[in-house]
């Protein structure tokens, strides 16, 4: 019986012939074809959207339009006494990998610690630009990126590294001014989600509102009135200083120096780190 009803319902259904077989394989091969050119087509555009470049201002590489970037490192160099070549060549290797750490776009500054704390000097401003290296060939041409770099970022950092030799010192050392002028700029603000200041310095505090050189023994104690108006909201920053040691402010660079600095950004919210070495260009928080 069972032989009976396989044989009734095959009846009707007719074989196909071997031109027809081929003619099904080659359309089902085509369907796979297609489909597998679709996925890529979708893919490769998917890769060239999150590998596409922002239109960026071709004099900093921040992106264009912004005036507030998501992340800002201030890098914040004490030459008010002159720094040693060998001082100057970390300051230089300090300041390439404070860059790199950046993600692409982010921004960052470097300027000096003058006399006056509203002069900047000779500053550095540039965003984080990828280089050739950082970049897929597929979706990006890795040439163009690193002449772009180069054209933005590498002529203008080196010159400005060159530039260190030849800073005079200066009679004051306003680092706490200097601190706040930089803080108080408007590309610094809350805003910035990822702030990051960095100073190389002797952190010997010497300005009309605070100074180490007042007197033996005088130290770092801002009066109530000096601490109202030095004092800025810091939560979220991170401080880190390299602290640049000199023999001949042995009596000021002191183990309790130290512990006012850190201290005084502390008390304002920062999260601060002192030392001296690479390490300070820390992972990210």
């Amino acid at each position: 019986m069972v032989r009976d009803r396989r044989r009734v319902a095959g009846r009707g259904q007719r074989r196909l012939r071997p031109s027809e077989v081929r003619r099904q394989k080659q359309t089902r091969r085509a369907v796979v074809i297609l489909s597998a050119s679709a996925a890529a087509i979708i893919g490769v555009g998917g890769l060239l959207a999150l590998n596409r470049s922002p239109p960026t201002d071709p004099d900093t590489g921040c992106i264009a339009g912004q005036t507030v970037p998501r992340e800002h490192t201030v890098v914040l160099v004490d030459q008010t006494d002159a720094l040693t070549t060998h001082q100057i060549a970390y300051v230089k290797a300090l300041i390439l990998a404070e860059y790199q750490r950046l993600r692409p776009y982010g921004e960052l500054t470097v300027r000096g610690v003058r006399a006056d704390p509203d002069d900047a000097g000779n500053s550095f401003s540039r965003c984080r630009l990828r280089r050739g290296a950082e970049v897929l060939g597929v979706a990006s041409n890795p040439d163009m990126i690193e002449a772009a770099f180069k054209r933005t970022v590498g002529d203008a950092l080196n010159g400005y590294l060159n530039g260190l030799h030849d800073v005079p010192s200066a009679p004051r050392s306003p680092i706490i001014e200097a601190v706040d002028s930089a803080v108080d700029a408007p590309d610094f603000g809350p805003t910035t989600h990822d702030r990051r200041l960095v100073l190389v310095s002797d952190m010997a505090q010497n300005s009309r509102s605070v100074s180490e050189y007042a007197g033996p023994g005088s130290g770092l104690d801002p009066s109530p009135a000096a601490r109202s108006e030095l004092m800025r909201d810091l939560h979220g920053v991170a401080v880190r200083i390299h602290y640049v040691h000199r023999p001949d402010l042995a009596t000021i660079q002191t183990a309790a120096q130290r512990d006012f600095w850190r201290a005084w950004f502390t008390g304002q919210g920062a999260n601060v780190k002192l030392g001296w070495g690479l390490q300070l260009v820390d992972g990210r928080r």
